[in-house]
């Protein structure tokens, strides 16, 4: 009997993804959202006495027309091998479009997200990259903003001299670049145009006294009240404060680390034309990735309908 849906897996999945048709895909979801058609819910956590997993849905009303879910532990530390679940719908009939089981989809939409609101609020010229952290998601992140921002120079700040020296090695090998390294993220900070923060610490690694006039900088690190990775006094001293979803830092409620959510841009209004976003290369930008529902699924959709074509 012939299956109506597709199952693919990670082996299939590293040979279709590819940054730009992740950039496309979710560049289309905030375009979408803009338009009010692109449904971006919260994140749900499904708490167990022992460990918790954690879904995000999302439905694409107007494009794709599709709607499902991805599904994911917390139980774990390891976020370099963590296979996700992410189930597609066509909301139209209902019937499953398919089934990926994948961590390099939830990491390329991860770094997308983050790249494409940094394409769009960058300085009239990115010279510099700047990059704090060395792991899993440091290394999707550089090869997405490399691929996506072109600048001319990227400098590193590794916590250890031996996760640095391996990340230099494989990075610099695989988009045939140099790096430089930073002996400090305050002297990182001091260079660079564009400003990327990939860890988990729960210490602010950079003050606003720090910043560079027209960086814009990017956090995916921890975002929480009393366990930052930046600062909230830094989000103050900024000219515009973005996220990607405002329905999940709604969510966060007062345990988000910027209490006054009043003053934070939801992305989709600014490619929507509803906020002006960067307005001046002077401007210093502050964007907080906390993770768009049903973008992992618009990305699924476009690699379900890539390997039908195979």
């Amino acid at each position: 009997m012939t299956k109506e849906y597709q199952i693919l897996e990670e082996a299939q999945v590293k040979k279709l993804l590819t940054v730009a048709l992740a950039n496309e895909a979710i560049e289309t979801c905030f375009r979408e959202k803009a338009a009010g058609t692109f449904m971006a819910h919260p994140k749900v956590n499904i708490q167990g006495k022992h460990g918790r997993l954690t879904i995000t849905p999302g439905e694409s009303q107007a494009i794709s027309k599709i709607i499902g879910f991805r599904l994911y532990d917390t139980i774990r530390n390891d976020y370099s091998n963590q296979p996700q679940l992410i189930v597609v719908y066509n909301n139209e009939t209902g019937r499953m479009k398919g089934i990926v089981i994948s961590q390099l989809v939830g990491a390329y939409r991860t770094a997308s997200i983050n790249a494409v609101m940094q394409k769009h609020l960058r300085k009239t010229k990115v010279h510099t990259l700047g990059l704090v952290g060395t792991g899993f998601q440091a290394g999707i992140h550089l090869e997405t903003f490399y691929k996506t921002l072109h600048p001319q120079t990227v400098f590193l700040y590794g916590r250890t001299a031996k996760n640095t020296t391996a990340f230099l090695a494989k990075m610099e090998a695989k988009l045939n670049i140099k790096i430089q390294v930073s002996n400090t993220i305050g002297e990182l900070a001091q260079v660079a145009d564009s400003l990327l923060f990939t860890t988990r610490s729960q210490t602010p690694l950079l003050q606003a006294n720090q910043l560079k006039k027209g960086v814009t900088i990017t956090t995916i690190g921890p975002k929480t009240k009393g366990a930052s990775e930046l600062p909230e006094s830094l989000a103050n001293a900024c000219d515009l404060v973005a996220t990607d979803s405002i329905e999940q830092v709604q969510k966060y409620g007062d345990q988000f680390f910027i209490q006054n959510q009043n003053n934070i841009i939801d992305f989709a209004d600014i490619i929507g034309g509803k906020h002006p976003g960067r307005t001046s290369d002077d401007q210093k930008i502050l964007l907080c990735s906390v993770g768009m529902g049903g973008t992992e699924i618009a990305l699924a959709d476009r690699l379900l309908q890539l390997a039908a074509k195979k």
